[in-house]
């Protein structure tokens, strides 16, 4: 049996799940604590002391982070969530032990390694020797503006994750945006902790997927596009980026190498990009990152890949 943790609307794990029914393989999908619970009950219970009640499975992909539900108690509560808490709590409490229970089995991406540490990352890939964009952490209006007097541009990004921010129904996405001098001057004197980048002037971005010491990249041309050419995820509809196959230099393949094994991963999307003066530039990595947008664009069939990289013991 190959278990798989993710949440229902992902689309590439049902790609990846009819790909592994093709090949006759038994999975289970988790997509919520109901799913875990009808294979407890299924198993009769996990005996934490006694033979291993998971000796049907093989591997393990850990795709994304089942999403949390809220208690039947909690719905009846009025003006209180501590209940939901406490149920949230237990939730990723359960999914951490079920993790350790099965370490003995092959993972690909696991969940105590599914959020890498953003700084940590830019710290490992300068150690590997790939090149990052000078970064700094910056509290204060004054620090930003030296900063920012020193650099042609600078950006600000998140110290940890893009969270899509929903009021009402209006949803609110974090893009890239260069700061301008008038935006910074006009910030209070002392602020959060933000991560701040020199921006760098790109040629193109480049998604690589990553799988077991192999990498398999796209080409995005953004650059020659306004509204894409700070981040292309501010997607043009109308005259979308042309997304080619892309082959990085052999130097970098291996320290792209290097930075995985360093954050312990066997799997992920990067972001890069080659610079106006042909250098490449690690941005950062989500091992649990979009992949469709490069399988189908560059014909990599990387469901496949996933697929009979879990079926291989």
């Amino acid at each position: 049996m190959i278990l798989v943790f993710s949440f229902h609307s992902d689309s590439s794990t049902s790609d990846v799940i009819d790909w592994l029914l093709s090949m006759e393989e038994e999975v289970y999908r988790i997509n919520n604590i109901s799913n875990l619970q009808i294979l407890l009950r299924e198993i009769k219970g996990i005996d934490l002391f006694g033979q291993s009640d998971f000796k049907n499975v093989h591997s393990i992909w850990y795709r994304r982070r089942p999403t949390n539900i809220k208690s039947e108690i909690d719905k009846n509560l009025q003006g209180s969530n501590d209940v939901n808490k406490f149920f949230q709590s237990e939730q990723d409490g359960l999914y951490t032990s079920l993790c350790n229970l099965l370490s003995n089995k092959k993972w690909l991406n696991n969940y105590d390694n599914s959020r890498p540490n953003k700084i940590l990352q830019l710290q490992i890939a300068n150690k590997v020797g790939l090149n990052v964009p000078d970064s700094k952490l910056i509290v204060d209006k004054g620090t930003l503006l030296s900063f920012a007097e020193n650099k042609h541009k600078i950006i600000i990004k998140p110290i940890q994750d893009v969270v899509t921010i929903q009021d009402g129904n209006i949803p609110y996405i974090q893009y890239t945006k260069v700061l301008s001098m008038p935006e910074i001057k006009k910030l209070p004197i002392s602020f959060f902790p933000c991560l701040v980048q020199e921006f760098i002037e790109k040629n193109l971005e480049i998604r690589t997927f990553f799988i077991e010491d192999k990498l398999y990249s796209m080409a995005i041309c953004s650059s020659y596009d306004k509204q894409t050419s700070i981040d292309f995820r501010k997607y043009n509809k109308k005259y979308p980026n042309r997304n080619i196959p892309y082959k990085l230099p052999q130097q970098i393949e291996e320290k792209i190498i290097l930075l995985m094994k360093e954050l312990k991963l066997n799997s992920g999307s990067l972001d890069l990009i080659l610079s106006g003066n042909g250098e490449y530039y690690f941005l950062e990595v989500n091992p649990v990152g979009q992949f469709g947008m490069v399988s189908g664009p560059c014909n990599y069939n990387l469901e496949k890949l996933i697929a009979q990289s879990l079926v291989n013991k």
